[in-house]
């Protein structure tokens, strides 16, 4: 739905997903520890038969994604590298799961090239990955990104060379040490020392720029960095960091903290979030944030974050728009 048809539709299927969740699974994975039963004829069926084809539709979708992309000439969704790293994830512990408990001899040769399949996935998250990388440097969660990139290699490399899967378990202990200990290389010492580096841009010219401010935004969440930019910075320097908005600089942000809705009047209110990979539902708030973002700013948030359609009202809670991409908060109520 997002990457052909451009809809988002998955707020249900996340709800269902949470009860699910909830009800049954960890309880029951919390059992398990306590009580081990064979795997009944139900659970190799879900596994090795709808869970695995399912899996197969995905690689499917992603497969036609990109003969989409390769057609079109257009620049790959910015939420790809997500859907193919939960996809990884998922389909490898399917496979595993469904190997040794599948009778089918297709099933089984299809499960063999799986990790063969996904090859072209990474060359796809490497692209994704990279490009934020080198306009924006490190972040944790990019960190961690390539961190499940080398994974996916070294799985990969598992599985043609035939080793033993479950020496893997090696390899993640190896990464978390990497991911979470080790001084000056972990995800949290790394991410800000890539961030680090625009300060330093900025203290040798006293330019601001989008990522000097994007920096000094994302090191004022840690207490290491807010450390670093206190050594590093004048007050005046900061000052002008803090003066500095992003209008004529191709960027448009705007973010009201909402602690109280009225509803009188309306029977339900929804909070939905959207982004340019997706189909808008309201087209007239698009063309707003289009608006602020060249240059218009009596037709900004700032000025009115409601909209009244028909029986509908609409609250803007967060926009963000760039050169390439945009994002949206608003709250949804119905008469």
């Amino acid at each position: 739905n997002l990457l052909i048809l451009n809809r988002n539709i998955l707020n249900d299927y996340e709800n269902i997903l949470v009860l699910v969740l909830g009800i049954y699974f960890i309880p029951s994975c919390i059992f398990s520890i306590y009580k081990y039963y064979e795997v009944n004829e139900f659970i190799k069926i879900l596994v090795s038969k709808i869970l695995f084809i399912l899996i197969l539709i995905s690689y499917i979708v992603i497969y036609i994604y990109i003969f989409k992309i390769l057609l079109t000439l257009t620049m790959p969704s910015n939420i790809v590298f997500r859907i193919l790293s939960l996809l990884f994830i998922i389909s490898m512990i399917v496979s595993i799961m469904s190997y040794d408990i599948e009778n089918n001899n297709i099933l089984i040769k299809i499960n063999k090239l799986l990790p063969y399949l996904f090859i072209p996935f990474v060359f796809l998250q490497c692209y994704c990955l990279g490009i934020r990388i080198i306009d924006n440097g490190f972040t944790i969660f990019r960190y961690l990104g390539v961190m499940l990139i080398i994974f996916e290699i070294i799985y990969i490399i598992f599985h043609i060379i035939n080793k033993d899967k479950s020496l893997l378990i090696f390899v993640i202990i190896f990464e978390l040490v990497i991911t979470l200990i080790i001084p000056f290389i972990n995800c949290y010492d790394f991410s800000i020392c890539s961030q680090y580096k625009y300060l330093l841009e900025y203290k040798n010219s006293n330019e601001v720029t989008n990522k000097v401010k994007s920096s000094y935004e994302y090191l004022n969440n840690f207490s290491k960095g807010k450390t670093l930019i206190k050594n590093l910075l004048t007050r005046e320097q900061i000052d002008l960091i803090n003066k500095y908005d992003f209008e004529n600089n191709n960027f448009y942000y705007y973010d009201n903290n909402i602690n109280l809705i009225d509803i009188e009047g309306y029977k339900t209110l929804e909070y939905i979030y959207e982004n340019s990979d997706i189909e808008p539902n309201y087209p007239i708030i698009v063309e707003k944030m289009y608006n602020c973002y060249n240059g218009k700013v009596n037709d900004c948030f700032e000025n009115n974050n409601i909209f009244i359609l028909d029986n509908k009202k609409i609250i803007i809670k967060y926009a963000n728009v760039d050169d390439n991409y945009y994002s949206i908060e608003y709250y949804l109520l119905k008469k």
